[in-house]
């Protein structure tokens, strides 16, 4: 129970600087399911979340950035590889709270996403070829603008159905706000 605690206290300072490094993946990796890495910056992450086996089933991950890297990081042991994609194929974020995550550009494929809350979570331009996310909740205001759906099909109309769900792509509420 001990670890536990100092591991959440630990990924929590995650949330206040706003970006990540070598040791706060292992550490991630190390606290097993339910971790709190809520606000954390992890951008171009999604190797070091393979090779280090994190689970995010349960996951409390309100904000997360799993974006692409735009800019290289001038703080020091911090990565940030401008243009590196998150690649989290074939993750497991069943039951997970994904608050306005950022999956900006991430490859998902595969990625099953059954009961995890995905409320205003960012999806533009991920690919999610063969994810599972009919089964998330608050997928309605999810927004998926030119995001590769489940079926290989982009969302750049105005909605997608798949899953047994319709959803709206938002591409024009990407452009105004």
């Amino acid at each position: 129970m001990k670890r536990r605690f100092v591991i959440s206290v630990m990924l929590c300072l995650c949330s206040l600087v706003y970006s990540y490094n070598e040791y706060h993946i292992q550490l991630a990796a190390s606290a097993g399911s339910n971790i709190n890495v809520s606000r954390c910056d992890f951008r171009g992450a999604g190797s070091l979340f393979q090779e280090n086996k994190v689970d995010f089933v349960g996951a409390q991950a309100a904000g997360v950035s799993f974006a692409t890297c735009e800019h290289s990081s001038k703080v020091a042991g911090v990565i940030c590889v401008p243009d590196q994609v998150t690649d989290l194929s074939g993750y497991d974020f069943r039951g997970a709270e994904l608050v306005s995550a950022n999956f900006t550009n991430a490859i998902l494929k595969g990625a099953d996403f059954t009961g995890a809350n995905i409320e205003l979570a960012n999806f533009t331009g991920a690919d999610l070829t063969g994810a599972k996310i009919g089964t998330a909740e608050n997928v309605s205001t999810a927004i998926f603008c030119n995001a590769i759906m489940p079926d290989g099909k982009k969302c750049s109309g105005k909605s997608w159905t798949g899953q047994g769900k319709t959803l709206l792509c938002r591409c024009s509420e990407q452009k105004s706000g």
